[in-house]
């Protein structure tokens, strides 16, 4: 149980990683809803077969808007501590400007 803690929290750590287990994912719930449609499509099918894997579909979309939504996250913090950080070097360097004036 604890390898499996470690592999999940490098996956979610590391952003290419975590991008490439996005589009795996993605292609993995494509791949299931596209072949799910084919043959899921006739009548004669075990419902508790249909069921279960359209859920196994489901999850593994959920999985990918919940990664999705993880690196949208952590991108935008990024993101705001690169303008906080520049936004002081600028008005670090304006001060020091007008003090040489």
């Amino acid at each position: 149980m604890k390898f499996v803690i470690l592999i999940t929290k490098g996956l979610i750590r590391d952003q290419q990683m975590r991008r490439t287990t996005m589009f795996a994912v993605a292609l993995a719930a494509m791949m299931m809803a596209f072949f799910g449609s084919i043959f899921f499509g006739s009548k004669d099918v075990n419902p508790w077969l249909f069921i279960c894997y359209w859920l196994g579909c489901a999850w593994l979309t959920g999985l990918l808007l919940l990664l999705a939504l993880y690196d949208l996250i952590t991108l935008r913090s990024k993101v705001l501590v690169e303008q906080r950080k520049l936004k002081s070097e600028f008005l670090d360097s304006t001060g020091s400007e007008k003090k040489q004036k």
